[in-house]
């Protein structure tokens, strides 16, 4: 993003800490760096690994930008999920909504991604691409095969950017918003295999609704970083977006 920022002048700073470095979870703010900023753009996220829960440090953290802002009056851009849209289905997805929840009183807009793609996997489809390899299943939920909201990484940062422009310039609108940021029309994991030429499934691996609650139970519990991602795909029914996708590229 700060590359396509870059191409089109427009100035990003990294965020630092109060050492001046890098900022991570758990630092403290250089609460200078908000001197001037025009917009602050909310990408970082710390994923649950086995033992280890993040809860805190990203709620913590994101509590901390949303205060800097505000006080500072700076306009947000927050890159949530589709997860947040269903809070109680994954563990991921209940955090991301609790920030939009603090985002709820503020100038800022919620930019609520499915699947981002590339050519070229990378991130959490990278991943999944690679547990696809490995396991040679179709997944389905009540014998419906799953179908995943996506959007390619190009269109993402081109709303992400835009939604920073117009906050910056102060446009007037209502001063929270929520961006749907993905496809209507689902991929099936087929349509996944045939275009990153993973091998053929052979099994059609089918869950049961009660499945399902029993894998959010067990998470809730374990903190599985693999069944948290498991349980995201899983666990998102297909969204219409509420805002126009006409512009975006279709997963072929």
């Amino acid at each position: 993003m700060c590359r396509r920022a870059a191409e089109k002048h427009i100035p990003t700073k990294d965020l630092l800490n109060v050492a001046g470095r890098p900022f991570r979870f758990g630092e403290r703010l250089d609460e200078q760096q908000f001197v001037g900023a025009r917009c602050f753009v909310h990408f970082s996220w710390t994923r649950h690994k086995t033992g280890h829960p993040a809860t805190t440090s990203n709620l913590d953290a994101s509590s901390q930008f949303v205060e800097m802002c505000r006080r500072w009056g700076i306009p947000y851009v927050f890159v949530s999920s589709i997860a947040a849209a269903f809070p109680d289905r994954s563990q991921y997805g209940w955090e991301k909504h609790k920030v939009e929840h603090l985002l709820a009183q503020t100038m800022s807009t919620t930019v609520r991604p499915g699947l981002v793609w590339d050519e070229n996997p990378f991130g959490q489809l990278r991943k999944l691409v690679k547990w696809l390899n490995l396991l040679p299943f179709d997944i389905r939920v009540d014998d419906v095969p799953i179908r995943l909201q996506m959007i390619h990484v190009d269109d993402l940062v081109e709303l992400i950017l835009s939604e920073a422009l117009r906050l910056a310039e102060r446009s007037p609108r209502s001063r929270f918003e929520v961006v749907d940021a993905f496809h209507q029309e689902g991929v099936t994991i087929a349509q996944l295999r045939d275009k990153y030429a993973i091998r053929k499934a052979s099994v059609n691996l089918n869950f049961r609704t009660a499945h399902l609650l029993m894998l959010r139970d067990l998470n809730s519990r374990f903190r599985i970083s693999v069944l948290e991602q498991i349980m995201n795909i899983l666990s998102t029914p297909i969204l219409a977006p509420r805002t126009p996708t006409n512009n975006l590229r279709s997963f072929k």
